[in-house]
């Protein structure tokens, strides 16, 4: 099966470790002994430094674009469940994998936080990807709450019935 599959999806992919000047602050490659900006020496121990420190940066950044993206995840799964219940349709337990998604989500920003809140820097894109992580988390913290009201009125109605909830 594997034969069928184009050969560029087989390679493993590229990246060329980069990190800020010490000096100018410009982006350039780990391992080059001199900037090609500002043409200031370049210690190679403290050079690899700055590399984990610019690919954290990095990958905080990544993560927060894609994941701000999730908040259409959590007013589609409020709206699907309100609907549920208003339609008097909720009869099985199963929409209720709706909240859990949610709870997943909020998990997931808050490492995020927990992972990459504190990072000290300069990036002009990280204050943006901090607002973008907040943004998410405000939404996915919100959704749950509706959705465990949701839940809660569709239970005192009678709509819904957990194992363990007398008839």
């Amino acid at each position: 099966m594997s034969s069928f599959l184009n050969p560029v999806f087989k390679e493993e992919p590229t990246s060329t470790p980069r990190f800020p000047c010490p000096s100018c602050r410009e982006i350039i490659t780990l391992g080059a002994e001199r900037c090609k900006y500002c043409d200031a020496l370049i210690d190679s121990k403290h050079a690899e430094a700055l590399n984990a420190d610019y690919q954290k940066v990095t990958d905080a950044v990544t993560i927060a674009n894609t994941f701000k993206f999730s908040i259409w995840g959590a007013v589609l799964g409020t709206v699907v469940l309100a609907a549920l219940v208003i339609s008097d349709g909720l009869r099985s337990p199963k929409p209720l994998l709706v909240s859990v998604g949610s709870v997943a989500a909020i998990v997931y920003a808050v490492n995020w936080f927990r992972k990459y809140g504190r990072i000290r820097t300069d990036d002009p894109d990280f204050p943006e990807a901090l607002r973008a992580m907040r943004q998410a988390l405000a939404a996915w913290s919100v959704a749950v709450i509706l959705q465990i009201a949701l839940i809660g009125y569709a239970i005192a109605n009678g709509w819904l019935r957990l194992a363990g909830t007398p008839r």
